[in-house]
């Protein structure tokens, strides 16, 4: 379930308009925590997609 909850730096215009290195707080803990949330989400799709190939091939021998 993705958090709702994440912290948006208050001007988004900062990310697309300076240059900004990931050692600054509001840029990292942004896209760190972004990244928690959406990984696990991507990992359960590639293990339902491999499973779901996997249960195929099967049943075409």
């Amino acid at each position: 379930m993705i958090n709702h909850n994440i912290q948006q730096p208050e001007n988004l215009d900062i990310f697309f308009c300076e240059e900004r290195s990931y050692d600054d707080p509001d840029v990292g803990n942004f896209w760190e925590e972004l990244l928690n949330e959406i990984t696990p989400i991507i990992k359960e799709n590639n293990f339902r997609q491999a499973k779901s190939l996997a249960l195929a091939d099967n049943f075409s021998m």
